[in-house]
């Protein structure tokens, strides 16, 4: 018994700590999120974007202290040669004879020894100084195109990476939360079980002891706080992640908002503003927005031909199916009568070689007859089935007249939406039309197959025709 409690206890001591070991395999399971390969991937790319931010931003700096250089020097230049004042014989200088001119040529040579040569200093280093601005303007758009498409490329990769993690982190939670609560309803019960060994074994103690040790031990046994510190488990608090920002793939790239956030609410922006900003590219949008107006156009006109072509292509087969229509109407007509004809013939052929098959050369003959005209009712039987196919055809030809009309007006809707920015439900409702149209085109092309081997049927069988002629009348002689 004393051992029963001891294995009990045990067991315990050893779930308590196998608990433990869970909740801490739960929250790694929640740290194990940060490690996802395509969360990782989106998390190196926005490093990427922070060192090309900053590479950017010093440039941007830099460009201000040209900037300013700049200023300085070439205000200084333009100052200078609001100082210079020339002689008042300049004015008249084509009009005054040969010592004036020679008089006035000595004033500019004096002027020009005593301030030309600070002027054209002057001028150098704001020319020097403008080239530097310039200079450091095309390397600061080059950093800038590189921000740019580092973003962008953290932003496709963020977009895939982000709703990954917090799945990831969700789902690992909602374990954890589980296992917390069954944790902690069974470390109640373990610690009783504990509690309830112990003093099972004092009590097992009293049993064994002597007489006179009974009632003291007993007594004691029944005042036993057992202590159960050693079986609290630590619950660790839920592991601090950062969440996703969704505002980073969200946000469109070069929108207002963006570009505030990055160029204009920043410090360096007042003295070197940023250049057209690049979009992130697309399958169906330029690249830059310096080009995105012409490149649009030449899309859009490309497409526009292409729908132009293809709407005169529906129209010429509109064109052509109005005859094939009436046709069939004709035919339809007509071809009811001829199947009623045969079957007919064919009754009355029957009738007569029962009635006329009273001597053994004219049971020779007739079923000769009989056998040549077994064809006849493949034939009836293949022109019936054409007739129902034609009727077929006859019930779907409007409709299929009606689809080229729908396919029209889908056609140029689509191209009349297509330069005017369609919207999405637009561009969904034009998308299942078409769905439909292709899932009718394919029935008929079912029925047309159809037709086809039926017609092949008959092109094998039309040629006995003229035989059964030549043969009949012969075996009708030879009845005779």
């Amino acid at each position: 018994m004393l051992q029963a409690m001891e294995d009990i206890i045990s067991s315990v001591e050893v779930a308590v700590l196998e608990d433990q070991r869970a909740l801490a395999r739960v929250n790694g399971q929640i740290l194990a999120c940060s490690d996802l390969s395509i969360f990782q991937a989106s998390k190196a790319q926005q490093d990427v974007v922070q060192l090309a931010r900053e590479d950017h931003a010093a440039c941007r700096v830099q460009e201000g202290f040209e900037n300013d250089n700049m200023t300085l020097l070439c205000g200084s230049f333009l100052s200078s040669l609001e100082g210079v004042s020339l002689p008042e014989c300049v004015h008249e200088y084509t009009l005054a004879g040969a010592d004036a001119k020679m008089a006035c040529l000595d004033e500019l040579s004096q002027l020009s020894t005593q301030q030309y040569p600070d002027v054209k200093h002057r001028h150098t280093a704001c020319s020097e100084a403008t080239d530097a601005h310039a200079a450091r303007q095309r390397a600061c758009a080059v950093k800038q195109s590189a921000f740019e498409m580092a973003f962008c490329s953290y932003k496709l990769e963020h977009a895939f990476g982000c709703p990954a993690f917090e799945v990831c982190v969700a789902n690992a939670t909602l374990l954890r939360n589980s296992t917390y609560t069954d944790v902690s309803s069974a470390e109640t019960a373990k610690k009783a079980e504990f509690a309830a060994a112990k003093k099972v074994q004092c009590f097992i103690g009293v049993l064994n002891a002597s007489m006179d040790q009974r009632a003291e031990m007993y007594g004691q046994c029944l005042n036993l706080e057992v202590n159960t510190s050693s079986l609290d488990i630590v619950y660790p608090p839920l592991p601090d992640l950062s969440a996703c920002n969704s505002n980073d793939y969200e946000t469109e790239v070069c929108g207002e908002a963006w570009l505030a956030a990055e160029y204009s609410s920043q410090e360096w922006f007042a003295k070197a503003p940023a250049a057209t900003c690049s979009q992130c590219l697309a399958p169906t949008t330029s690249t830059s927005t310096t080009t995105s107006s012409s490149s649009s156009s030449t899309t859009t006109t490309t497409g526009a031909v292409a729908n132009s072509v293809e709407i005169l292509l529906h129209f010429v087969e509109l064109v052509f199916m109005f005859p094939i229509c009436f046709l069939q109407y004709f035919h339809l007509v007509l071809c009811p009568p001829k199947p009623a004809v045969d079957v007919l013939q064919l009754l009355i052929n029957f009738w007569a070689m029962a009635t006329a098959a009273t001597a053994t050369t004219d049971l020779i003959c007739n079923t000769t007859k009989l056998l040549l005209q077994t064809i006849d009712p493949v034939l009836l039987i293949l022109d019936l089935h054409s007739c129902v196919l034609q009727f077929f055809d006859l019930v779907i030809c409007p409709l299929k007249l009606a689809i080229h009309v729908l396919e029209l007006v889908i056609d140029v809707r689509a191209r009349d939406t297509a330069a005017t920015a369609a919207t999405a439900d637009t561009i969904a409702a034009f998308n299942v039309a078409d769905t439909l149209l292709q899932a009718l085109d394919l029935v008929f092309f079912i029925l047309d197959l159809e037709f086809c081997v039926l017609q092949l049927f008959q092109l094998v069988l039309r040629p006995l025709e003229p035989a059964i002629q030549v043969i009949e009348p012969l075996a009708n002689l030879w009845t005779d």
